[in-house]
């Protein structure tokens, strides 16, 4: 068995990556990860591996966020509650127009 590198989150004074205060926890990670978190530490992209795991999980919550609010606009869809996409279009070419001075008309 391959050794996990054990990581802890520290309190937020101590690292700023985290605006919020940070409780400790011990997270192990896949030996295949290792190295990765290692190489962006070492690189200057990352102070320490706490960091590195507290972007991930920042970039992780986001694609979460998005997902939800992707499948909000599924089930919108679903329901009948879209707009045409043609009609969305034409009103976007109007306003690029009207903000660029250039007349309605033909392409």
């Amino acid at each position: 068995m391959t050794p996990d590198l054990s990581l802890y989150l520290i309190d937020a004074k101590m690292n700023p990556a985290f605006s919020q205060e940070a409780s400790i926890m011990n997270v192990s990670i896949p030996a295949e990860l290792e190295g990765f978190v290692q190489s962006l530490v070492v690189s200057g992209d990352y102070r320490n591996p706490d960091e590195v795991v507290g972007t991930a999980l920042k970039m992780l919550q986001h694609k979460e966020k998005l997902r939800r609010e992707i499948q909000a606009g599924i089930d919108e869809l679903d329901q009948g509650q879209g707009r045409d996409a043609d009609d969305v279009f034409a009103r976007l070419m109007e306003k690029a127009r009207a903000l660029s001075g250039i007349s309605g008309g033909n392409k």
